[in-house]
């Protein structure tokens, strides 16, 4: 069963509409074993590439239509497998088709073929399809066609529709995509703020109706697309704006090249190399034990859209869940997730901290229940969103969903920052050591801008008007403003590869990508090196000094240590004018927790990583524990206000400081 297929658009029109891939097949990825280069293949010509190797793979399987549950046998504790066919599985070659399906609906709604030289057109989508297979296909249909699609997230984050609608016009818009009600209020607020400049209208309905027959004039303008379409399209043109979240100000807008696409999906399938095996995209047939056909090389489920495009971009099979799944009313029952899981023999899922924790709830109570197999006994690897996910909600996590892999593989949960926005997966859990006078000297040269100033400890702040002063309005350099306070040092310039292994000399280097490898930094005073912590604990080879050790990021001392819930590192202002680097800790139980315990946490982590040369410039690091509510940002629930725990360790007392 598919939701489309290549029927639904006349042949010539779709054969008219593709392009020739400007992909170089006969040498794989040498990092993540891809068939071809991932960092230098665009979204589209990505997946025309799986479409015509193997068409009948399954790309997506939608769960979008009502889930059945058996509402006497749920009461009795018993639960009943969803029907599948309520599962509508989209082949790759549907999938193309589908993509190829909105191209052509654009184009004939106004939207013209992109040329060489021409300004792209800014596209605003506020209408969203039936399903997010239709919102994938659109996305990737606006990037083919050479447009700049404005993403600006949750209307909440701009303190309502009305100021998400204005902002939004700041970026001058030429194409505005909505339905009725949105484009009445958006026309409304056009007039009220006086804004002049002309806007293209397309109602979203036209473009998930059936496309019709293209003319023979059409057809011939789609035959000079073919020619024009890789001068018109290069790596370096914006693809998407989109928004910070606005954690530290006003929601600051992101360009999102096409080049940092591929990097983040090549990031990505480096990182499933890693995790999955030397055979990841080896064609995989079997049928699982509950009697799916399994045809991807793995398979995924996930919330966010952008995981999914990067699934299919390297072939794999995504499960998406509905649209709803998700928000805290929990207007979609999670039962089904973990159904879906089973039944598809999922290795890989992401989910934001609210849906992880009725998850777990829900999973425990059908392992309870008598005659219940246990579920989900093999997830490989699990990603959670939000900057600050408690430590024992990851260990939590990794006791129901993760099992030790038998075949050498590695296994576990990731704590990413930043998953809904468009960010190399694999940059969230690296390392990457970088001499401080390298980065200031490409720099200078031009290649790129460095964010940030070192003060003394491990604190790293942005000065955002330092920033600005230094041309900081770069286009690239706009997609560096952190989010957080702490640990954000941004260099960009010269492409390297997004390898999760670091050489033995420090890298001169600087990505033409973002690069955030995690919230802590350290500026080591006497060789001047920047350290920069990932969250995760992976190998790296720091010369003949210290040999190949894991860098352990401060931070994930609570995951080390039992009784402390969350830990946040700060920069706590002295009255001398010095920060002193401080971990402030929540233990699980206030009335019993252990700061000796949390002390000898940090020294062990800290003589076991990267961070062991510097020890000895941290004679002021310490611990102070945290008696109130854990404060966390309005707008972001599973994000840590660090402002709040910096001000309040400030008026803290010294004396409930405890020296590492």
């Amino acid at each position: 069963m598919s939701t489309t297929t290549a029927t639904e658009i006349p042949e010539q029109a779709l054969q008219s509409a593709t392009t020739k891939p400007t992909m170089t097949t006969s040498s794989p990825s040498s990092k993540s074993g891809a068939p071809f280069d991932l960092e230098t293949t665009l979204t589209y010509d990505s997946i025309e590439y799986w479409a015509k190797k193997d068409p009948k793979r399954t790309a997506l399987v939608i769960t979008d239509k009502q889930w059945q549950v058996d509402k006497e046998a749920k009461l009795k504790g018993k639960h009943t497998v969803g029907n599948p066919k309520e599962w509508t599985v989209v082949t790759y070659e549907d999938f193309y088709a589908l993509v190829n399906r909105f191209r052509v609906a654009l184009h004939q709604a106004g939207i013209p073929l992109p040329k060489p030289g021409q300004r792209p057109y800014k596209i605003l989508l506020l209408f969203a399809p039936s399903n997010r297979a239709q919102v994938l296909a659109l996305l990737i249909a606006m990037q083919a066609t050479g447009c700049i699609f404005l993403f600006g997230g949750r209307p909440e984050d701009f303190g309502g529709l009305k100021g998400f609608l204005a902002t939004m016009l700041r970026l001058e818009p030429d194409i505005v995509i909505a339905n009725r009600v949105v484009h009445t209020i958006f026309r409304t607020l056009c007039m009220t703020l006086k804004y002049k400049k002309k806007v293209k209208w397309i109602k979203g309905t036209v473009l998930t109706k059936k496309a019709p027959k293209l003319t023979p004039a059409t057809l011939q303008e789609y035959e000079q697309h073919k020619a024009d379409r890789a001068k018109a399209i290069s790596l370096d043109t914006v693809a998407t704006i989109m928004f910070s979240s606005g954690t530290t100000g006003p929601p600051s807008p992101i360009e999102i090249t096409h080049r940092m696409l591929c990097f983040q999906a090549a990031g990505y399938a480096e990182m499933l190399q890693n995790h999955l095996g030397k055979d990841l995209y080896q064609e995989n047939t079997t049928t699982t034990t509950s009697g799916a056909r399994r045809d991807g090389p793995w398979i995924s489920t996930h919330i966010f859209v952008n995981f999914v495009m990067l699934d299919v971009v390297c072939g794999g099979t995504a499960v998406m869940q509905p649209m709803g799944i998700a928000a805290p009313d929990k207007t979609v029952d999670a039962d089904m997730l973990l159904t879906v899981w089973d039944h598809f023999n999922t290795q890989i899922c992401s989910a934001p901290p609210a849906l992880w924790t009725r998850l777990i709830k829900l999973k425990r109570q059908r392992d309870q229940q008598p005659g219940n197999k246990p579920l989900v006994q093999d997830l490989k690897l699990a990603f959670v969103g939000g900057a600050e996910t408690s430590a024992s909600f990851a260990r939590d996590m990794a006791k129901e969903f993760i099992r030790p892999s038998q075949d050498g593989s590695k296994s576990g949960v990731y704590r990413v920052y930043g998953t809904t926005q468009v960010l190399p997966i694999a940059m969230a859990s690296d390392t990457e050591i970088c001499q401080a006078e390298d980065a200031h000297r490409y720099c200078e040269k031009g290649y790129g801008v460095l964010l940030g100033s070192v003060v003394d400890g491990l604190d790293v702040t942005i000065d955002k008007e330092k920033f600005e002063s230094k041309g900081g309005k770069s286009k690239l350099a706009m997609a560096s403003l952190p989010d957080v306070e702490i640990g954000e040092l941004c260099v960009l310039g010269e492409a390297v590869s997004p390898s999760m292994e670091i050489a033995s000399q420090p890298s001169g280097k600087v990505p033409t990508y973002i690069f955030r490898s995690g919230d802590i930094c350290y500026l080591e005073p006497t060789t001047q090196n920047i350290y920069f912590m990932g969250r995760m604990a992976q190998a790296v080879d720091c010369g003949s000094e210290m040999g190949k050790v894991p860098p352990v990021g401060v931070e994930m001392v609570a995951l080390e240590t039992k009784t402390v819930h969350r830990c946040a590192f700060v920069g706590v202002p002295r009255k001398d004018g010095t920060v002193s680097p401080t971990l402030v800790v929540q233990f699980e139980d206030p009335k019993h927790g252990d700061v000796e315990a949390a002390r000898k946490a940090i020294r062990t982590a800290l003589e076991g990583s990267v961070w062991a040369p510097i020890l000895k410039h941290c004679s002021n690091l310490s611990v102070v524990v945290y008696p109130k509510v854990w404060p966390v940002d309005h707008r972001h629930s599973s994000k840590t206000n660090r402002f709040m725990l910096r001000d309040w360790a400030a008026k803290t007392d010294s004396k409930k400081f405890h020296s590492v």
